[in-house]
């Protein structure tokens, strides 16, 4: 069902993300992108996004480029994952209006 590719980039999102943890419950990190991974997988998301889901977070949070990412897995995964980045100047919009922006490009994403 999931090929090689998934389990690379399940072990390079751990690896890559192995000193981070989600802010409020101190849990690591990966256990966020798993989650993501599993809701994408779970609602009929391709290998692909669930890829995508795994590094959502790699650009923002941990320097990776999106060229690294099209070598490492595809121009799709990784046309995915700067979609869904937030990449912000300083001062960063307020919470809320972050959200909602991202939710506007999932939805594009999702409806095409």
């Amino acid at each position: 069902m999931l090929n090689n590719q998934f389990n690379e980039a399940l072990t390079w999102a751990a690896d890559l993300h192995k000193n981070q943890a989600r802010k409020t419950s101190k849990s690591p990190y990966i256990a966020h992108l798993l989650s993501v991974a599993g809701l994408v997988l779970e609602n009929g998301g391709t290998e692909k996004q669930a890829i995508a889901a795994l590094l959502h977070d790699s650009i923002e949070d941990q320097g990776v480029t999106v060229s690294l990412i099209a070598s490492r897995f595809s121009q799709e995964v990784a046309d995915l994952v700067d979609a869904v980045t937030e990449l912000y100047s300083d001062p960063k919009p307020e919470w809320l209006e972050r959200k909602k922006l991202y939710l506007v490009v999932c939805q594009a994403l999702i409806v095409g």
